[in-house]
């Protein structure tokens, strides 16, 4: 079956007709039966734990297309563009992507996780790390939407300095939307929807024709600028032989019919890049930043999924 020529007869109904209801269902089925369903035959998993690879200091960027990254990269001399590579992460979204990271078959107790996402209270089970610190819980920017880069930095220099554990990951959010360079466009894809007639979020609207594709990319990478900026604070500030930047999945836009990310085994949305970056300790900052011991309710961590929009 040719599933190209599928997603082109799509495409061309999309633009001759304006019977939504139709349109909508058939996208569905096609996301449900062509994507979810027949894109591990199309798409050659061999997925990768993150333990496995070599790093002592793992940035994590939420949402990064390798591309995209690619474009942007010869912008920022601590890059090592040279070593930039992709792999097939194991997961298509944030919460998947922890519970099948955090995991007992390997040990953590050496290792300090600073995390930006939301999710990290729902899906790490066991908080056996050597440093545990969910910043978004007492970082939070409720007019921005999202955590900005700068909490995570903080914390990650002082958990280094201070901790010295043996390796550190630091899961930023950005570039998932919204994007900080363009509030204007809102917010993210509604994962716990993927495949139902939710509505509303950007990638609804990219979809639908209703904002413009360039517009949106725009947003995307000024985000994916913005974060790179501040970890150019961060590794100056680090003295760590490998530090690496990675993702925990990545984004579609539109690529075989999909947009936005979820557990779709699909390369726009699993493969990510991995590139090494230039770190030392230049002590030319000063975190100003520290744990605050403030459990959030469960309705304030729904309203941080909602600005990230997870949820409606």
């Amino acid at each position: 079956m040719n599933y190209k020529k599928i997603h082109s007869f799509m495409n061309g109904i999309k633009k001759r007709t304006n019977i939504n209801g139709f349109l909508w269902g058939s996208s569905q089925i096609y996301q449900e039966v062509f994507v979810r369903n027949i894109s591990r035959d199309i798409f050659d998993y061999n997925d990768e734990h993150i333990l496995e690879r070599d790093f002592d200091v793992l940035l994590l960027l939420d949402a990064c297309r390798p591309d995209t990254f690619r474009e942007v990269m010869s912008e920022y001399d601590f890059i090592n563009q040279d070593s930039f590579e992709t792999y097939v992460s194991v997961a298509g979204d944030s919460t998947q992507w922890l519970q099948r990271t955090i995991t007992p078959e390997y040990d953590f107790s050496n290792i300090a996780y600073v995390t930006g996402n939301p999710h990290s209270d729902i899906a790490v089970g066991s908080h056996d790390f050597k440093t545990y610190d969910e910043v978004w819980k007492y970082a939070w920017d409720d007019q921005l939407g999202t955590i900005p880069p700068r909490s995570l930095t903080d914390r990650a220099i002082d958990t280094w300095r201070t901790d010295s554990p043996d390796q550190m990951i630091v899961h930023y959010m950005q570039p998932h939307f919204p994007s900080i360079t363009h509030p204007e466009l809102g917010s993210g894809i509604d994962i716990e929807r993927i495949g139902k007639a939710w509505k509303g979020n950007i990638w609804d609207k990219l979809r639908d024709g209703l904002v413009d594709h360039n517009e949106v990319w725009e947003a995307y990478v000024g985000n994916l600028r913005h974060v790179l900026d501040d970890i150019e604070t961060l590794v100056n500030n680090l003295d760590a032989n490998n530090v690496v930047v990675s993702a925990d999945h990545a984004n579609a836009f539109g690529e075989r019919g999909y947009y936005g990310h979820g557990d779709f085994r699909v390369p726009s949305v699993r493969r990510v890049p991995w590139v090494e970056v230039d770190a030392r300790d230049r002590m030319s900052y000063q975190p100003d930043l520290y744990p605050v011991d403030n459990e959030i309710s469960d309705d304030e961590i729904t309203d941080r999924l909602e600005s990230l929009g997870y949820l409606e």
